[in-house]
């Protein structure tokens, strides 16, 4: 077969080590398999046959090796002594699950196991594939080629596969990345593991949920995946998104859901566009995913209607009409916090979900002059850019749109309206927040004392501020005293 494996110089080099020392270095993993399909590769696992732990180390002296992962049979060379590659090198083992948990683990090390026996403990057969960088062989006793080329996901080992339940989650999102169909038995066991979830650490949920929405053309199939095995159950507000109807004039889709799963798709090609911010790829992944969380309570269904309540049990406003959502954006920013909570204890990254959450709708609403406050278009986009960035508000409001595919909006359609305005707006204010002219001192030195009133105080001066730019800092102050001295 033609070499499709182009690894580093410098794998090829430890594997012509190990074999002057008498073993047999082989590349395994997911590298292998992105290799054939054209993917890029950041890290390289070397599975080394017939040496032992202490004579790997010594082959690996002079790299500096890392011995962290000898519970498991892995090292790692440091990569300043590998030209920046990251390699881990490891001893073929058996692993058992003992326990419910993922420590819950027996590690077996034996550098005599064929490869054959080794790989049945990696979860997919697309995954037990080797390639020997120095004969060029492929090795693949699993059929792994044959999978990997028909897009099959296929459990390697049914009995193993079930003892590690992340296995769920991993396949949802190489599914969407590297694959077509699930093995209708594999599908089956993943259904049966959905009830294992509680006991995954919240860290291997992140990383698996974070390699689809960041790695996968279109996330939503993985998710659709999740939704059919039973898995979505665990992310009760994406879950209770299924089957919350919306306004058939504005949403011919179909339900929150199906809208969710076309808006985090568009998001996937605007990300690989690369128009989203350095450091903003994780939030607006989720942030886009969870938009619109708030949904569900807040929607108008026709019982709603026949009493006259909305769900908030209060009397319904005249905008409150069947299937209409007031207030979702709102409603829905602790619900979206919540679920990236249970994964992650990242404070930035909760925040700023919340904040793409609370923020998507008000581009609309000063577009289409439905602003809550009253006062000039500008002074409302510098309101919104002191709550979030406005190129990243608009990018969220540009897959708000393309989330609607009958309306055949585009790929999305970069000269959305709104969206447009949110990025003149943000070459024009720039990233950061409006400084405030008026602060906490300054009614200190009024000769007012500090309390809660303060911070209504100096909002009420920062609002004006903002709408109306050129306020000298007296006339600020006296915005302020009106608030101090109500």
């Amino acid at each position: 077969m033609e070499k499709k494996v182009r690894e580093p110089s410098v794998v090829k080099h430890l594997c012509q080590r190990f074999k002057s020392a008498g073993g047999r270095g082989v590349l395994v993993g997911g590298a292998v398999a992105d290799a054939y399909l054209g993917l890029p590769t950041k890290d390289w696992d070397i599975e080394v046959y017939g040496l032992g732990w202490e004579q790997i180390v010594t082959v690996l002296q002079d790299l500096r090796p890392n011995e962290i992962g000898r519970a498991f049979g892995i090292i790692k060379p440091s990569q300043h002594m590998t030209d920046g590659v990251d390699i881990d090198v490891s001893i073929p083992r058996m692993d058992n699950h003992v326990g419910k948990g993922h420590k819950d683990l027996i590690v077996e090390l034996d550098p005599r196991l064929s490869f054959g026996t080794a790989a049945l403990r990696r979860d997919l057969t697309i995954n037990t594939m080797g390639w020997d960088p120095l004969t060029g062989e492929l090795l693949d006793p699993h059929g792994g080629m044959k999978d990997l080329m028909e897009g099959v996901m296929r459990a390697t080992c049914p009995e193993l596969f079930v003892q590690d339940p992340v296995r769920g989650l991993r396949i949802a999102q190489l599914l969407a990345r590297k694959g077509k169909t699930v093995e209708a038995n594999t599908k089956f066991l993943v259904q049966i593991m959905a009830s294992q979830f509680p006991y995954i650490a919240q860290e291997r949920v992140f990383e698996e949920m974070r390699k689809l929405l960041l790695k996968a053309p279109r996330p939503s199939v993985g998710l659709e995946f999740m939704k059919d095995t039973g898995w979505m159950t665990w992310f009760p507000e994406l879950h209770n998104q299924i089957g919350c109807l919306q306004h058939p004039e504005w949403h011919k889709e179909g339900d929150v859901h199906t809208h969710a799963m076309c808006v985090v798709d568009e998001a996937a090609k605007v990300r690989d566009m690369g128009l989203i911010p350095e450091g903003w790829e994780e939030s607006f992944m989720i942030g886009t995913l969870c938009h619109d969380c708030g949904k569900p309570d807040t929607t108008i269904y026709p019982h709603h209607v026949a009493t006259g309540l909305a769900p908030n049990l209060k009397p319904l406003r005249n905008e409150q009409v069947l299937w209409s959502a007031h207030g979702h954006d709102m409603a829905g920013i602790e619900p979206a916090r919540n679920l990236v909570r249970r994964m992650t204890n990242k404070k930035v990254l909760i925040q700023r979900v919340g904040d793409i959450v609370g923020a998507h709708m008000r581009p609309f609403s000063i577009h289409s002059g439905k602003m809550p406050k009253s006062g000039s278009k500008e002074g409302a986009y510098k309101r919104l850019q002191r709550d979030i960035r406005l190129d990243i508000i608009g990018l969220m409001s540009l897959c708000d749109s393309c989330g609607n595919p009958w309306r055949g909006v585009g790929d999305p359609d970069l000269d959305h309206i709104m969206s447009q305005k949110c990025f003149e707006m943000h070459e024009k204010l720039g990233t950061e927040k409006v400084p405030a002219v008026l602060c906490g001192k300054d009614l200190i030195d009024a000769g007012y004392k500090p309390g809660p009133i303060f911070g209504q105080a100096l909002g009420a001066a920062y609002e004006h501020q903002l709408e109306y730019p050129e306020t000298e800092e007296e006339q600020l102050m006296e915005i302020a005293v009106q608030v101090l001295t109500k």
